[in-house]
Protein backbone atom coordinates (compact mmCIF):
# COMPACT_ATOMS: atom_id res chain seq x y z
CA UNK A 1 0.00 0.00 0.00
CA UNK A 2 1.27 3.01 -0.84
CA UNK A 3 1.25 6.64 1.64
CA UNK A 4 -1.06 8.38 -0.26
CA UNK A 5 -3.61 5.06 -0.10
CA UNK A 6 -2.65 4.95 3.16
CA UNK A 7 -3.59 7.93 4.03
CA UNK A 8 -7.05 8.26 2.12
CA UNK A 9 -7.75 4.53 4.38
CA UNK A 10 -8.12 7.41 7.21
CA UNK A 11 -9.81 9.75 4.80
CA UNK A 12 -6.84 11.93 4.89
CA UNK A 13 -5.89 14.39 1.37
CA UNK A 14 -2.17 15.55 1.84
CA UNK A 15 -0.74 18.40 0.33
CA UNK A 16 2.81 17.21 1.67
CA UNK A 17 4.56 14.70 2.82
CA UNK A 18 7.98 14.37 4.69
CA UNK A 19 10.01 11.34 6.15
CA UNK A 20 11.49 12.25 9.39
CA UNK A 21 14.72 10.46 9.80
CA UNK A 22 16.43 10.01 13.18
CA UNK A 23 20.25 8.34 13.07
CA UNK A 24 20.50 5.29 11.23
CA UNK A 25 17.28 3.02 9.35
CA UNK A 26 16.29 0.61 11.79
CA UNK A 27 14.53 -1.95 9.40
CA UNK A 28 12.75 -3.25 12.78
CA UNK A 29 11.60 -0.34 14.52
CA UNK A 30 9.13 2.03 13.17
CA UNK A 31 9.25 4.25 10.72
CA UNK A 32 7.55 7.73 10.49
CA UNK A 33 6.39 10.44 7.83
CA UNK A 34 5.22 14.33 8.74
CA UNK A 35 1.87 15.06 6.73
CA UNK A 36 0.88 18.48 5.99
CA UNK A 37 -2.95 18.12 4.80
CA UNK A 38 -5.41 19.83 2.63
CA UNK A 39 -7.60 20.96 5.96
CA UNK A 40 -4.59 22.59 6.73
CA UNK A 41 -3.52 20.06 9.83
CA UNK A 42 -0.06 18.32 10.40
CA UNK A 43 -0.49 15.03 11.66
CA UNK A 44 2.20 11.98 11.94
CA UNK A 45 2.13 8.60 10.02
CA UNK A 46 3.12 5.78 11.97
CA UNK A 47 4.46 2.54 10.37
CA UNK A 48 4.60 0.24 13.51
CA UNK A 49 7.59 -2.02 13.63
CA UNK A 50 8.06 -5.23 12.68
CA UNK A 51 6.20 -8.02 15.17
CA UNK A 52 4.12 -4.95 16.95
CA UNK A 53 0.39 -6.88 17.21
CA UNK A 54 -3.14 -5.10 17.48
CA UNK A 55 -3.28 -5.72 20.86
CA UNK A 56 0.07 -3.98 21.58
CA UNK A 57 -0.85 -0.87 19.47
CA UNK A 58 -4.40 -0.82 21.35
CA UNK A 59 -2.00 -0.87 24.73
CA UNK A 60 -0.19 2.10 23.83
CA UNK A 61 -3.12 4.18 22.89
CA UNK A 62 -4.95 3.07 25.94
CA UNK A 63 -1.69 5.11 27.45
CA UNK A 64 -1.64 7.65 24.76
CA UNK A 65 -5.31 8.90 25.72
CA UNK A 66 -4.63 8.69 29.75
CA UNK A 67 -1.60 10.58 29.32
CA UNK A 68 -3.48 13.40 27.44
CA UNK A 69 -6.53 13.48 29.38
CA UNK A 70 -3.97 14.22 32.43
CA UNK A 71 -2.64 17.27 30.68
CA UNK A 72 0.70 16.25 28.28
CA UNK A 73 0.35 16.58 24.68
CA UNK A 74 1.70 13.17 23.41
CA UNK A 75 1.22 11.58 19.68
CA UNK A 76 -2.77 11.01 19.99
CA UNK A 77 -3.45 8.24 17.51
CA UNK A 78 -6.54 9.56 15.25
CA UNK A 79 -8.41 6.19 14.67
CA UNK A 80 -7.60 2.39 14.62
CA UNK A 81 -4.49 1.24 12.58
CA UNK A 82 -4.96 -0.43 9.47
CA UNK A 83 -2.26 -2.47 7.55
CA UNK A 84 0.28 -2.78 5.30
CA UNK A 85 1.40 -6.07 4.27
CA UNK A 86 3.27 -7.49 7.68
CA UNK A 87 2.77 -4.24 9.48
CA UNK A 88 0.74 -1.86 11.18
CA UNK A 89 -0.02 1.68 10.16
CA UNK A 90 -1.40 4.50 12.52
CA UNK A 91 -2.08 8.06 12.18
CA UNK A 92 -1.34 10.52 14.77
CA UNK A 93 -1.88 13.94 16.49
CA UNK A 94 1.35 16.25 15.53
CA UNK A 95 3.94 17.17 18.66
CA UNK A 96 5.59 20.56 18.26
CA UNK A 97 9.02 21.61 19.60
CA UNK A 98 12.51 20.19 19.43
CA UNK A 99 14.58 18.33 21.97
CA UNK A 100 18.10 19.24 23.46
CA UNK A 101 20.98 18.12 21.52
CA UNK A 102 23.25 18.21 24.85
CA UNK A 103 21.63 18.65 28.50
CA UNK A 104 22.97 20.64 31.00
CA UNK A 105 22.50 20.46 34.72
CA UNK A 106 19.32 22.57 34.57
CA UNK A 107 17.96 20.77 31.55
CA UNK A 108 18.76 17.38 33.07
CA UNK A 109 17.41 18.28 36.57
CA UNK A 110 13.55 19.39 34.45
CA UNK A 111 13.87 15.96 32.27
CA UNK A 112 13.81 14.08 36.01
CA UNK A 113 10.96 15.97 37.51
CA UNK A 114 9.15 15.87 34.43
CA UNK A 115 9.36 11.92 34.58
CA UNK A 116 8.43 12.02 38.08
CA UNK A 117 5.13 14.10 37.51
CA UNK A 118 4.42 11.60 34.41
CA UNK A 119 5.04 8.49 36.47
CA UNK A 120 2.63 9.35 39.18
CA UNK A 121 -0.29 10.66 36.44
CA UNK A 122 0.44 7.27 35.01
CA UNK A 123 -0.01 5.17 38.37
CA UNK A 124 -3.80 4.80 38.06
CA UNK A 125 -3.92 3.02 34.72
CA UNK A 126 -1.71 -0.02 36.00
CA UNK A 127 -4.46 -2.27 37.49
CA UNK A 128 -7.25 -1.15 34.79
CA UNK A 129 -4.76 -2.30 32.00
CA UNK A 130 -1.99 -4.18 33.73
CA UNK A 131 0.71 -5.80 31.41
CA UNK A 132 1.06 -4.80 28.25
CA UNK A 133 0.63 -8.60 25.69
CA UNK A 134 3.57 -10.14 25.43
CA UNK A 135 5.74 -7.61 27.66
CA UNK A 136 7.56 -8.36 31.01
CA UNK A 137 9.36 -6.28 33.73
CA UNK A 138 12.93 -5.41 32.38
CA UNK A 139 14.09 -7.45 35.85
CA UNK A 140 12.51 -10.13 34.11
CA UNK A 141 15.57 -10.47 31.45
CA UNK A 142 16.19 -13.98 31.08
CA UNK A 143 12.13 -14.38 29.58
CA UNK A 144 12.77 -11.11 27.94
CA UNK A 145 15.49 -12.45 26.01
CA UNK A 146 14.12 -15.83 25.05
CA UNK A 147 11.40 -13.40 23.04
CA UNK A 148 14.47 -11.96 21.02
CA UNK A 149 16.04 -15.66 20.42
CA UNK A 150 19.20 -14.63 22.56
CA UNK A 151 20.72 -17.76 22.41
CA UNK A 152 20.84 -17.66 18.48
CA UNK A 153 21.70 -14.08 18.45
CA UNK A 154 24.54 -14.47 20.64
CA UNK A 155 25.75 -18.03 19.14
CA UNK A 156 26.05 -15.94 16.03
CA UNK A 157 27.86 -13.19 17.10
CA UNK A 158 30.36 -15.34 18.24
CA UNK A 159 30.88 -16.95 15.13
CA UNK A 160 31.47 -13.54 13.83
CA UNK A 161 32.83 -11.75 17.03
CA UNK A 162 33.87 -14.12 19.81
CA UNK A 163 35.69 -11.11 21.40
CA UNK A 164 32.35 -9.79 21.90
CA UNK A 165 30.23 -12.68 22.55
CA UNK A 166 32.11 -14.19 25.48
CA UNK A 167 32.04 -10.74 27.52
CA UNK A 168 28.39 -10.81 26.72
CA UNK A 169 27.14 -13.95 28.02
CA UNK A 170 29.49 -13.18 31.38
CA UNK A 171 28.17 -9.66 31.66
CA UNK A 172 24.67 -11.19 31.23
CA UNK A 173 25.25 -14.16 33.90
CA UNK A 174 26.35 -10.90 36.44
CA UNK A 175 23.43 -8.61 35.49
CA UNK A 176 20.93 -11.55 36.52
CA UNK A 177 23.07 -12.17 39.70
CA UNK A 178 22.97 -8.75 40.33
CA UNK A 179 19.08 -8.61 39.83
CA UNK A 180 18.51 -11.18 42.21
CA UNK A 181 20.66 -10.08 44.82
CA UNK A 182 18.65 -7.22 45.32
CA UNK A 183 15.03 -9.07 45.24
CA UNK A 184 14.20 -6.94 41.96
CA UNK A 185 11.24 -9.34 41.29
CA UNK A 186 9.23 -8.18 44.62
CA UNK A 187 9.60 -4.56 43.54
CA UNK A 188 6.12 -3.20 43.01
CA UNK A 189 5.51 -2.17 39.33
CA UNK A 190 3.49 0.70 37.33
CA UNK A 191 3.27 1.89 33.95
CA UNK A 192 6.24 3.87 32.86
CA UNK A 193 7.13 5.75 29.53
CA UNK A 194 9.99 3.01 28.52
CA UNK A 195 12.11 5.28 26.39
CA UNK A 196 12.26 8.64 28.35
CA UNK A 197 15.31 10.31 26.75
CA UNK A 198 15.97 13.64 25.89
CA UNK A 199 15.14 13.03 21.99
CA UNK A 200 11.56 12.29 23.23
CA UNK A 201 10.86 14.90 25.47
CA UNK A 202 10.17 18.01 22.95
CA UNK A 203 10.85 22.19 23.78
CA UNK A 204 9.70 25.36 22.34
CA UNK A 205 11.69 28.31 23.73
CA UNK A 206 12.47 26.88 26.52
CA UNK A 207 9.03 25.50 27.25
CA UNK A 208 8.06 21.99 27.45
CA UNK A 209 5.97 21.52 24.45
CA UNK A 210 5.71 17.43 24.56
CA UNK A 211 6.17 14.05 24.76
CA UNK A 212 6.77 11.43 21.81
CA UNK A 213 7.33 7.66 21.58
CA UNK A 214 5.57 6.01 23.98
CA UNK A 215 6.40 2.77 21.96
CA UNK A 216 7.83 0.79 25.14
CA UNK A 217 5.11 1.47 27.36
CA UNK A 218 4.41 -1.32 29.31
CA UNK A 219 4.35 -2.58 33.18
CA UNK A 220 7.74 -2.51 34.98
CA UNK A 221 9.79 -0.70 37.41
CA UNK A 222 9.97 2.77 38.12
CA UNK A 223 13.95 2.32 38.43
CA UNK A 224 13.43 0.62 34.71
CA UNK A 225 12.15 3.72 33.33
CA UNK A 226 14.73 5.73 35.43
CA UNK A 227 17.85 3.33 33.63
CA UNK A 228 16.32 3.74 30.32
CA UNK A 229 16.34 7.56 30.92
CA UNK A 230 19.47 7.01 31.25
CA UNK A 231 19.86 8.14 35.14
CA UNK A 232 22.88 6.59 35.93
CA UNK A 233 25.09 8.75 33.87
CA UNK A 234 23.13 11.97 34.76
CA UNK A 235 23.12 12.18 39.15
CA UNK A 236 20.89 15.50 38.28
CA UNK A 237 18.67 13.86 36.80
CA UNK A 238 18.32 11.47 39.99
CA UNK A 239 17.88 14.00 42.37
CA UNK A 240 15.24 15.37 40.17
CA UNK A 241 13.49 12.55 40.41
CA UNK A 242 13.93 11.88 43.76
CA UNK A 243 13.21 15.46 44.90
CA UNK A 244 9.66 15.31 42.53
CA UNK A 245 8.44 12.47 43.29
CA UNK A 246 8.53 13.29 47.16
CA UNK A 247 6.90 16.54 46.34
CA UNK A 248 4.32 14.04 44.69
CA UNK A 249 3.49 11.76 47.62
CA UNK A 250 5.39 8.76 45.79
CA UNK A 251 8.76 8.97 47.04
CA UNK A 252 11.89 6.68 45.32
CA UNK A 253 11.99 3.56 47.85
CA UNK A 254 15.82 2.42 48.97
CA UNK A 255 14.49 -1.09 47.38
CA UNK A 256 14.08 0.71 43.88
CA UNK A 257 17.65 2.62 43.98
CA UNK A 258 19.40 -0.59 44.75
CA UNK A 259 18.05 -2.12 41.64
CA UNK A 260 19.08 0.65 39.08
CA UNK A 261 22.96 -0.65 38.37
CA UNK A 262 21.33 -4.28 37.48
CA UNK A 263 18.63 -2.66 35.05
CA UNK A 264 21.15 -0.14 33.94
CA UNK A 265 23.09 -3.57 32.91
CA UNK A 266 19.82 -4.82 31.63
CA UNK A 267 19.43 -1.85 29.48
CA UNK A 268 22.93 -2.70 27.61
CA UNK A 269 21.96 -5.96 27.28
CA UNK A 270 18.42 -5.28 26.15
CA UNK A 271 20.41 -3.20 23.35
CA UNK A 272 22.20 -5.42 22.06
CA UNK A 273 19.48 -8.17 21.74
CA UNK A 274 17.27 -6.40 19.58
CA UNK A 275 20.76 -5.75 17.22
CA UNK A 276 21.49 -9.39 17.87
CA UNK A 277 17.53 -10.31 16.78
CA UNK A 278 17.79 -7.44 13.81
CA UNK A 279 20.45 -9.58 12.73
CA UNK A 280 18.36 -12.87 12.87
CA UNK A 281 15.39 -11.97 10.95
CA UNK A 282 16.41 -9.40 8.78
CA UNK A 283 20.66 -9.77 8.18
CA UNK A 284 20.70 -6.36 9.78
CA UNK A 285 23.03 -5.06 13.02
CA UNK A 286 25.14 -2.42 14.01
CA UNK A 287 28.17 -4.20 14.83
CA UNK A 288 29.81 -0.52 16.50
CA UNK A 289 26.60 -0.35 18.60
CA UNK A 290 27.03 -3.65 19.80
CA UNK A 291 30.68 -3.27 20.39
CA UNK A 292 29.77 0.09 22.28
CA UNK A 293 27.26 -1.60 24.97
CA UNK A 294 29.07 -4.89 25.22
CA UNK A 295 32.45 -2.48 26.34
CA UNK A 296 29.67 -0.60 28.82
CA UNK A 297 28.33 -3.67 30.51
CA UNK A 298 32.21 -5.08 30.88
CA UNK A 299 33.15 -1.63 32.38
CA UNK A 300 30.00 -1.64 34.81
CA UNK A 301 30.28 -5.48 35.39
CA UNK A 302 33.93 -5.08 36.28
CA UNK A 303 32.93 -2.42 39.02
CA UNK A 304 33.97 0.86 37.11
CA UNK A 305 31.63 3.43 35.80
CA UNK A 306 30.51 3.61 32.38
CA UNK A 307 32.06 6.72 30.78
CA UNK A 308 30.41 9.40 29.56
CA UNK A 309 29.31 8.99 25.31
CA UNK A 310 26.95 8.28 23.05
CA UNK A 311 23.77 8.35 24.72
CA UNK A 312 22.60 4.72 23.60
Amino acid sequence: MGLRSTLAAFGIEPTRVRRVTVGRPAPLGNENWHVWTRAGERVVLRRHGYGRTAEEIEYETRVLHHAAAAGWRVPVPLGAPVTDGDRFVSVCTYVPGTSHRIENAAQLRERGALLACLHHDLRPLAPRIGQRPGWHPMHDLETSLQALRWEDGVAVLGQQRPDLARPLRAGTEFVERQLDAVSARALPVSVIHGDFTRWNVRFRGGRLTGVLDFDLTHLDTRAADLAMARAARSPELLDAYRAESARLGWPLDPDEERVLPGLDGALMIGIVAWELYGQLVAGVMDIELVERQVRKLRTATLGGAPRKGKDR
